[in-house]
């Protein structure tokens, strides 16, 4: 008899003997690895679950993608005038929104890129006087825009901490007007000037004052909602404001309400058109996808909202003077800035970015026909290198100028004179970028100049001459740095502030411009309590940029110059600097 079986009978004998008082019970025999073989079978179980909820959830969204383009592609370029009579909402678009499987939330890795905006490119001062240069820099000619400070030419008007002051050209503070009523919670504290009206623009408020030379009396006021931006046009003042779409959803009666056919709107853009006249005041409103950029023509206004719910696009509307709809057309991407739309000859260019697109083609020109607002040129190859996107555009007649930007700044003019065909004729690259840019005329020669940032963040100012063939660079930048800098070895001309600010390169209505036709003069605040004046001799072949007039004000920010009559006036906290221009 073995070991084995001698075991055995003597626990069947054990149990027999005791079996009254003890049981023994055979050991269970465990499988080795069976926990790991059930896990296997949960895991192949748990994942057929979510792959069969994958694919039941992928069909579904392939429905609501083809649902959802029907819906976008229905747009015919019209806006739509909403029925009073009808329930609003039935009559907006709303996207269907899509699922995501847990599978695909698992696997998946969403990578983004966001697209800086730059700023912007204006035309020059308008002043006929050649020793006079106090207009607004603005985009259009004759199209006025609002600004912290006005001239016209016998007085100055200038905002200051919710004050309004006006002076005489001798310095004297003519009147004094606590605006603080209207500006208290305001960002928008500006100003037009209308023959002996002063009107004061605000974040929901817009008073008109008369001033007959020795005070103000108020003639006129109206309220809007959040104030977005404004026009002067001859005698016509034109507001336009936001609100959220529920605020008019249920509103019992709506008047002159469109709809720019986007999907899944937001909000509603107000147009009040205000004759300063007879007080006249009418309006129109469009519904949208979100707030607005408004650029105007010399014929149209044309209203630029980005739309999130439809993919990567920007709805632009377009209304005339009369404040009548004229249509709506949809680009690729974001713009800027107003002055990244202008219209010439009937057309309509905009230049956009798209960054879901391949890095190499993110920016785009588009040519719209004004007659049946279709797209008749286009192009998205070569402007910007990988992952460039624009900082800033320039028009001027049938070239555009666009700026863009990742760790180069390549300065590209395009040539539009064939509106179906757009060409790109030079790319001109630098370090750092330009957020402005302005083009000049010194003796029959185009050239340009540029106001932006190095690759270090510092205000620099560049300036760029236009030979025909290509645009190129012309002498060394200006850099505007901090004192606690060392410059040495920089490559560029340094002006030395203690604290630098930057309105220069952000804010174009900032800029003192005035060209006499041998120089170019430009101004602006370039630091706390520092308002400089920089000459541009583009007959110098190194040092392009250099300083003319320098002054210390009692501004800790941002402030205005205006040159009447041979005398430059720079603005300060209730009071004004008086110079000689020569």
């Amino acid at each position: 008899m073995n070991l084995r079986k001698f075991n055995k009978n003597l626990k069947k004998e054990f149990n027999n003997t005791f079996k009254d008082e003890i049981e023994i019970i055979e050991p269970v025999k465990i499988k080795k690895y069976s926990f790991k073989f059930r896990f296997a079978y949960l895991f192949i179980a748990l994942f057929a679950f979510l792959f069969i909820q994958h694919i039941t959830i992928s069909i579904y969204n392939n429905g609501v993608d083809k649902s959802n383009n029907e819906l976008i592609s229905s747009n015919n370029n019209q806006l739509t005038k909403i029925d009073e009579t009808k329930n609003i909402s039935s009559q907006l678009k709303y996207v269907k929104s899509k699922k995501q499987s847990a599978l695909s939330t698992i696997l998946s890795i969403q990578i983004g890129c966001d697209a800086k905006g730059g700023n912007q490119m204006v035309d020059a001062p308008t002043s006929s006087d050649s020793n006079n240069s106090y207009d607004t820099n603005i985009q259009e000619s004759g199209i006025e825009e609002s600004d912290i400070a006005k001239s016209d030419g016998k007085y100055i008007y200038s905002i200051v901490h919710n004050v309004l002051y006006i002076y005489d050209l001798t310095g004297k503070v003519v009147d004094s007007e606590v605006v603080g009523t209207f500006f208290v919670y305001s960002r928008y504290s500006e100003l037009y000037i209308y023959n002996d009206k002063v009107i004061c623009v605000g974040e929901s408020t817009m008073s008109v004052y008369s001033f007959d030379g020795f005070e103000l009396s108020l003639y006129d006021s109206i309220e809007y909602e959040r104030y977005i931006s404004s026009r002067l046009i001859n005698n016509e003042l034109y507001i336009v404001s936001s609100d959220y779409l529920y605020n008019i959803l249920n509103k019992e009666a709506v008047d002159n309400l469109y709809y720019d056919n986007c999907i899944n709107p937001n909000y509603v853009i107000i147009m009040h058109k205000y004759n300063l006249d007879t007080k006249e005041n009418s309006q129109i409103e469009i519904i949208t996808s979100n707030t607005a950029i408004l650029y105007a023509s010399e014929n149209n206004f044309y209203i630029a909202s980005r739309n999130y719910s439809s993919g990567n696009y920007t709805h632009i509307t377009i209304i005339d003077y009369y404040l009548n709809p004229v249509g709506t057309i949809t680009v690729e991407g974001t713009i800027n800035n107003q002055f990244s739309m202008d219209e010439h000859n009937n057309y309509l260019r905009v230049v956009s970015t798209d960054t879901t697109k391949d890095p190499l083609n993110y920016n785009q020109i588009s040519i719209f026909s004004l007659e049946n607002l279709e797209r008749v040129g286009y192009l998205n190859e070569g402007i910007g290198l990988s992952r460039h996107t624009v900082r800033s555009v320039r028009y001027d007649g049938d070239t555009c100028y666009v700026v863009t930007y990742v760790n180069k700044d390549p300065l590209y003019e395009i040539d539009l004179s064939d509106v179906t065909n757009p060409k790109i004729v030079s790319a001109y690259e630098a370090p750092g970028y330009s957020t402005y840019l302005h083009t000049f005329i010194i003796n029959n020669q185009k050239y340009a100049f540029g106001i932006g940032y190095d690759d270090a963040g510092d205000v620099k100012i560049s300036v760029y001459i236009d030979n025909g063939n290509e645009t190129i660079q012309i002498g060394k930048d200006v850099l505007i740095v901090p004192s606690y800098l060392n410059v040495n070895g920089y490559d560029a001309d340094c002006y030395i502030v203690d604290r630098p600010i930057y309105t220069m390169a952000n804010n174009h209505k900032s800029l003192f411009v005035y060209n006499d036709n041998e120089y170019l003069y430009i101004g602006g605040s370039v630091g706390s309590k520092k308002y400089v004046v920089f000459k541009i001799d583009v007959t110098q072949q190194e040092h392009v940029i250099d300083v003319y007039k320098e002054y210390t004000v009692n501004v800790e920010d941002d402030t205005r110059s205006f040159l009447i009559n041979d005398k430059l006036y720079v603005i300060q906290n209730g009071s004004l600097i008086i110079d000689n221009w020569k």
